[in-house]
């Protein structure tokens, strides 16, 4: 059976800051993001990526360790469209990444 393989172009930004920063220098087609971040959580960054407008379908992915079903809930209120939790395997995170970029 022949293996398919995908090709990412990633930008690994340390802080939410950053990434609000960089929001209408690039055009992201996925946002995978912590709960847990410095200077701003991923709720903030999220609800930050939703209201503006060039980002309102683009596809959210929460990846953490924190797996209360309150932080689930959190992040389905700011518009996540999926929630990984840590550790997981690196085909679990692409077979997701690859589902949402097929769309």
């Amino acid at each position: 059976m022949a293996r398919l393989y995908y090709f990412y172009t990633c930008s690994l930004l340390t802080c939410g800051s950053t990434a609000v920063k960089t929001l209408d220098k690039q055009k992201p087609d996925l946002f995978i993001l912590d709960i847990d971040m410095p200077e701003m959580n991923g709720y903030e960054l999220a609800k930050i990526i939703r209201d503006n407008a060039n980002y309102a379908q683009t596809p959210i992915i929460f990846l953490t360790g924190n797996a209360t079903k309150e932080h689930i809930r959190r992040a389905i209120e700011v518009g996540c469209n999926d929630f990984i939790v840590k550790p997981t395997s690196h085909e679990t995170l692409l077979t997701k990444v690859s589902n949402f970029l097929a769309m």
